[in-house]
């Protein structure tokens, strides 16, 4: 799915991710992880990854739903880099 913010040339992408759970404080390792297999990616510029969303198990897990997607923002003027995330 793509959006796309006027204002500022920003484009919202989402991407659907495989699994059952994941840390609950995600984050930083899933930056992590995506660069090392993208290393291109980890000096782009205004790339911002968000949270990919669950249901907390209460146990510093989520656990993913058919909803959990991957959800980035990227300078429109930079968004080819992102089908990297796509294969």
């Amino acid at each position: 799915m793509m959006e796309r913010n006027s204002m500022n040339n920003i484009i919202n992408l989402s991407f659907p991710v495989a699994g059952t759970e994941l840390p609950a404080d995600q984050n930083y390792r899933l930056l992590a992880a995506i660069c090392r297999k993208f290393p291109q990616l980890h000096e782009l510029e205004g790339l911002a990854i968000d949270t990919i969303s669950g249901i907390p198990n209460k146990q510093g897990k989520i656990t993913l739903t058919r909803g959990s997607r991957l959800g980035t923002s990227i300078n429109c003027y930079r968004v080819q880099f992102m089908r990297l995330l796509k294969s």
